[in-house]
């Protein structure tokens, strides 16, 4: 399990790709990572949940979609704004409300062409399309949808082919030519099991289905309705799964076996409430209908017909074919505006030729007589310059061959700098690329790291420096809550930069599985295991060739109600701070790791040291069993964990470092103030300590006051 989990996050930096699943993503996981991403990828989240929930949760799928539009729109995000627009259209149509799918299926349409997003415009004539097939206006629809496979086969996206496909099938089987109907549909099906996509592959068959039973085929339909329903159960296709409940209970009732047509029409009923699909419901009391009069139950037959035209009303409604109307209106006065303009534009080109032209002969006629005097003027010139001509000559010579020298090395210089600014335009695409990558890491790194919420939660009192020597950053902290502890981890990995996020990234995914594998109660056992899992995912086994990666780490175990603390730390110390010390109450005596500092001008508060032991988290020449302390704690105490980043930093000014002893006074003589503010020191003294001074190392501090 382990080493699975390590392999995924190794993989998973190394492509810096997308953080979020596709379709395979659970529903509560895309939830949850909402609070992790930043805004695009929240969009993203958002329009995911909007398509998944879009056949079973169809109100759901409207709120999101809604949510993404608003979001995209305020941080500029064009091409999740016109998905979002489509998704909502289709989560509409879904639910019966033709008059709003068919708005923002127009919206999303407008969008992709003012952001000249072809991909989406093709998808948003076959959302029209679709609609338009619902309103029974075939013209439309057959318009809309073989734009729509134009773009899909310009830029040969197959998934688009296939729904086309579809789609001109479905027109086919409403005008009753099922057989190209059934060629339609099995060319959609041909593309659909070669993308291996199972729930559209359920449609297909779905579609092959109705063909047959429309041209009577009994067994055919029966068989081919239930090869889509299996595949349904794997996709939750709640609108596809309504539609095949009607479709059967038809075929039932057709064969006049009116027990399995009522228990399949229920279950279409039943469905169709669930989503909220008005059409789905319509269909399913048309069919009742049907059913309760074949059984002579002519009360409950009037009634499923009342509901199936108040249904139809709310379908075809007047509201649709209004707006309808309206664009197609729209559409004609722009195209008749269009050839007017042309037509204008047309006359003032052939007004403004004969202008040009009447001008261009005046000044042909100008030009010929300056010509002509400039001929004369030439003829009297060169017979002054026939006696200079020797002189001109032999000076020109030596100037030719002057010319050519410097031609060759001007070629040369031009030859040199195209090569220089192809190297340098190069040089500047892959390290804009490599950066582009590292931010990206450096999102990825973020989000695993805790967050404030977390921290506060679990400490009232706490603080964070956290400043990467590169873009991403070899050291990190993390902290864990389990049953008996409260666990807190500063870690400095070997190297900074990518190098050492990777061994970030490693030692945060080992830590959270060494926690969740096994209940540890003791500090030290977790950095023993921690270093076996290290040494066998690098494959360290001690020989001197190897690679000698790994991590200085310190980890606590609190235990707030006892005021407990255990220790353990791999080269690593933590600092106490605790105001007027009693000496003989810290049994230094007992342990020599522990070591008191003595506070400096009158300070009242003390530092107290717990030394860790002198070996990595990683291969190490002497190997020894990691040492666990526990330590009594007091109300308003303070305990740092951290990296040497802060105090190996080099002076901007002198050139030495902030040193160790400098860092420990630093912390006495903040010690009485509230977290937030020494924070606010740490960062303010490092940054003036630095000044224009390159950063050495990544820096790490982390805080909290019991």
């Amino acid at each position: 399990m382990i080493k699975i989990t390590i392999i995924i996050v190794i993989t998973f930096l190394n492509s810096f790709s997308s953080v979020i699943s596709q379709d395979y993503t659970p529903i509560d996981s895309l939830k949850n990572l909402l609070n992790q991403l930043d805004d695009q990828a929240k969009v993203d989240i958002y329009l995911q949940l909007s398509w998944k929930l879009r056949n079973s949760e169809p109100e759901s799928a409207i709120k999101y979609g809604k949510q993404a539009i608003n979001l995209a729109d305020e941080i500029n995000y064009k091409l999740g704004i016109v998905k979002a627009y489509s998704f909502t259209g289709v989560a509409y149509r879904n639910t019966g409300n033709y008059p709003e799918a068919f708005d923002f299926y127009f919206k999303g349409l407008e969008l992709a062409k003012k952001y000249n997003i072809l991909e989406q415009q093709g998808y948003a004539y076959l959302n029209l399309g679709n609609l338009y097939l619902y309103q029974k206006n075939h013209i439309e629809a057959i318009i809309n949808i073989k734009n729509a496979l134009g773009i899909a086969n310009t830029i040969s996206n197959k998934e688009m082919v296939s729904y086309c496909y579809l789609n001109l099938g479905r027109t086919q089987l409403l005008n009753g030519n099922f057989e190209l109907a059934e060629e339609h549909f099995l060319s959609s099906l041909k593309i659909r099991k070669v993308m291996n996509d199972t729930g559209k592959i359920a449609v297909s068959f779905k579609y092959l289905a109705d063909v047959y039973a429309a041209q009577g085929n009994f067994e055919q339909a029966i068989t081919y309705y239930d090869k889509s329903l299996e595949r349904i159960t794997k996709n939750n296709d709640l609108d596809l799964l309504a539609d095949i409940y009607n479709k059967t209970a038809s075929l039932f009732l057709s064969q006049n076996n009116l027990i399995k047509s009522k228990n399949n029409a229920t279950k279409s009923l039943a469905v169709s409430k669930e989503i909220g699909s008005k059409l789905r419901i319509r269909d399913a009391y048309q069919t009742l209908a049907q059913i309760h009069r074949a059984k002579a139950n002519y009360k409950e037959a009037t009634h499923s017909l009342e509901m199936v035209l108040k249904y139809n009303d709310s379908l075809f409604n007047k509201e649709l074919s209004e707006k309808i109307l309206s664009i197609q209106y729209s559409r004609e006065q722009e195209r008749k505006q269009n050839q007017i303009n042309l037509l204008n534009a047309e006359k003032e080109n052939q007004g403004a030729f004969i202008i040009v032209l009447g001008i261009a002969l005046l000044l042909g006629v100008f030009f010929l007589i300056i010509s002509f005097r400039l001929n004369l003027l030439r003829k009297k010139a060169n017979i002054q310059l026939e006696s200079q001509k020797g002189d001109v000559l032999l000076k020109n010579e030596e100037l030719n061959n002057q010319n050519e020298e410097i031609k060759t090395i001007a070629d040369s210089l031009t030859e040199a700098n195209i090569e220089i600014s192809l190297q340098k335009e190069e040089i500047e695409k892959s390290h804009e690329q490599i950066t582009s990558s590292i931010n990206y890491a450096k999102r990825i790194q973020s989000a695993i790291l805790p967050d404030e919420d977390s921290l506060s939660n679990l400490f009232s009192e706490h603080l964070v420096f956290f400043k990467a020597k590169k873009i991403v950053s070899g050291d990190f902290y993390w902290v864990k809550k389990t049953k008996s502890y409260t666990i807190m981890v500063v870690a400095d990995c070997t190297g900074h930069g990518v190098p050492g996020a990777f061994l970030s990234m490693l030692g945060i995914t080992l830590l959270n599985e060494i926690v969740r594998r096994t209940d540890m109660v003791k500090a030290s056992s977790v950095l023993d295991e921690l270093r076996a899992q290290i040494k066998l995912t690098l494959k360290q086994t001690g020989k001197y060739y190897e690679n000698k990666d790994g991590m200085d780490l310190a980890i606590c175990f609190f235990d707030t109600e006892s005021m407990q603390m255990q220790y353990s730390g791999a080269n690593n110390p933590v600092y106490i701070l605790r105001k007027n010390v009693q000496e003989s109450n810290l049994k230094m005596a007992e342990n020599e790791k522990i070591k008191l500092h003595q506070p400096d001008n009158n300070n009242d508060y003390n530092l107290i040291e717990i030394k860790p032991d002198r070996q990595p988290i990683g291969s190490y020449v002497k190997e020894f069993p990691f040492t666990n302390i526990e330590f009594s704690l007091q109300k308003n105490d303070s305990v740092f964990l951290f990296s040497d980043g802060y105090y190996d930093q080099f002076s901007g000014e002198t050139g030495k470092k902030f040193n160790n002893a400098r860092f420990r006074k630093l912390l006495v003589s903040m010690a009485d103030k509230k977290m937030g503010k020494q924070q606010e020191i740490l960062e303010k003294t490092f940054n003036n300590w630095k000044k224009e001074k390159e950063q050495v190392d990544d820096v790490m501090v982390l805080g909290i006051r019991v």
